[in-house]
Order: C-alpha cells, then structure tokens, then sequence
C-alpha cells in the first residue's frame, strides 16, 4: 500500500486505522515531503506518530516502535504538478 499526504490529518487518520484493523497489511509505503530542515525520520515521528491519534496503538501493541518501523516505510519526495496540462 502506498500512501500520500501522511503528514495531514486526513491521511493520520487512514494510516492509524489501517494499522489497528488490517494485521494483514505487511507494508505500508508513504510519502513525506522534506520541509522546514528536518529529516525524513524526524518528521515521520514528530508529525506522524507522536501525535495524539496512535496513543491508543502505542498502549495495545507491544514493541510499539518495532512494528511500526517494521510496517511502515517512510519515503522522502513530494507530488508537484509543474505545468497546466490545459
């Protein structure tokens, strides 16, 4: 599975919902733009997951850390459209 806008509240929310209800889902692949000098794993953790929507994962699933990094992978890029096709 491939994810954009991770970092938005929308995308939190199916990323969150995805972990806890889909144990079959073996990768999750998202994309995080690089923005305002941090890194890749900065963001991934600050924006992401330290936020108040994965406490409920963080009490229900043992190694938390673990298993997220194990599932979910961080890529660095941004989606831009450079010119009005129109």
């Amino acid at each position: 599975m491939f994810l954009t806008g991770t970092t938005g509240f929308l995308a939190k929310v199916i990323l969150e919902k995805f972990l806890r209800s889909a144990p079959e889902i073996k990768r999750i692949y998202i994309l995080i733009r690089a923005k305002g000098g941090k890194t890749l794993a900065d963001r991934f953790k600050s924006e992401i997951l330290d936020t108040e929507l994965f406490r409920r994962l963080k009490k229900e699933v043992n190694n938390w850390e673990e298993h997220v990094n194990k599932i979910v992978i961080p890529i660095r890029g941004d989606l831009v459209i450079t010119s009005n096709p129109y």
